[in-house]
């Protein structure tokens, strides 16, 4: 499931609004609107702001339990990139949700 699917669903199950969330989360509904569209991709702290307001993990947005946030059929990835995937993977939530906001850090 991507980001785009479990956050229309999360609005339709919980019967808010794309701009009553925007209101919660202090971004633009068109902001909103984007990722539902599957064209903008959030930051891992708006995601964790998005999820506050809909009781939603970051992982629950990614897929969690193993199920991918994205389905590709074809993805190449370096040694180095397989590692630090297996590395995450083996990680618990808390220890997943520092890594995501260590390189958020960084990516700035």
């Amino acid at each position: 499931m991507s980001i785009a699917s479990a956050l229309s669903q999360a609005l339709k199950r919980q019967g808010i609004t794309q701009s009553q969330l925007a209101k919660q989360v202090g971004i633009t509904p068109s902001y909103i609107s984007q990722i539902c569209a599957g064209k903008r991709v959030p930051t891992i702290s708006t995601l964790e702001r998005i999820g506050g307001c809909l009781n939603m993990s970051v992982e629950d947005f990614l897929g969690g339990e193993g199920e991918p946030a994205v389905q590709s059929e074809q993805v190449f990835l370096t040694g180095e990139e397989t590692h630090l995937l297996a590395c995450y993977r083996s990680m618990n939530r808390k220890s997943r949700k520092a890594v995501c906001l260590l390189a958020e850090q960084l990516r700035r």
